[in-house]
């Protein structure tokens, strides 16, 4: 085997790889550079490089496997990986008259819409909006309102909001201020309307149609001026659902 020894006066640079096959590096201190070149064919045992193939991205060959050091602090790409996507299935049930429709169907949805003042405008003090739709057979078990601009201007003295499943009802989140400052609605139990709340929901959340789909709407009342006449206001409504196949 060939050493090649770098001490503390001499320079601080590897050799290409090529050259320093079956090679003992022997630091005594000081830094070393490694020059950067696509990943070899076949690499020998032993053999380190900073590759191109991969950036950022210190390799070595153990004999067997090309090994990787990435530097976290830098953008990385996932590259030769695969993501598991096996799950436990159930196992379906058998014998005279039974029929297995669905074996694992992934049903949990995360929805999210923002709406702006203009989408509650109308020439009255309280504009209902429709903001969702759930389809049938799918249960609502969370949502969350967050107020990322305050609803003020036109002569408005107040304003507030529910969120329901019927128009103006306060079903999923109960009434909440929305005039005088940003807000998050969702995040205690005491925010929940009665049918999403911890003592009435049913298998936790609830599914409003078996057959029928249902709008998920939210109600905006002013005080002292139309809702037509808001200058701002704007919100972010995120739903967590479920359905059932």
């Amino acid at each position: 085997m060939t050493g090649v020894g770098v001490s503390r006066a001499s320079a601080t640079t590897i050799p290409p790889w090529a050259d320093t096959a079956d090679a003992l590096l022997m630091l005594e201190s000081g830094l070393v550079t490694l020059s950067a070149r696509a990943d070899p064919r076949s690499p020998a045992a032993g053999q380190l490089w900073r590759s191109t193939t991969t950036s950022n991205t210190l390799k070595y060959y153990d004999g067997s496997t090309t090994r990787s050091l990435a530097d976290l602090s830098l953008p990385q790409t996932l590259t030769n990986k695969t993501l598991s996507t096996v799950r436990r299935a159930i196992t379906g049930g058998t014998g005279a008259g039974v029929t297995v429709d669905e074996t694992g169907q992934v049903a949990r949805t995360v929805y999210k819409v923002t709406a702006v003042h203009t989408a509650f405008a109308a020439a009255a003090s309280a504009a209902d909006s429709t903001l969702a739709t759930l389809p049938p057979r799918t249960q609502l078990q969370r949502i969350y309102v967050d107020v990322t601009t305050r609803f003020t201007g036109g002569g408005a003295t107040a304003a507030s909001m529910t969120c329901g499943k019927s128009a103006g009802g306060p079903e999923y989140l109960t009434a909440f201020d929305v005039f005088t400052g940003t807000i998050t609605r969702g995040l205690a139990d005491s925010d929940l309307g009665p049918s999403l709340t911890r003592a009435s929901a049913v298998q936790g959340g609830d599914l409003p149609s078996w057959s029928g789909s249902t709008a998920v709407q939210c109600r905006l009342t002013t005080r002292s001026a139309p809702t037509s006449a808001l200058t701002q206001g704007a919100l972010t409504l995120h739903l967590v659902t479920e359905a059932v196949p």
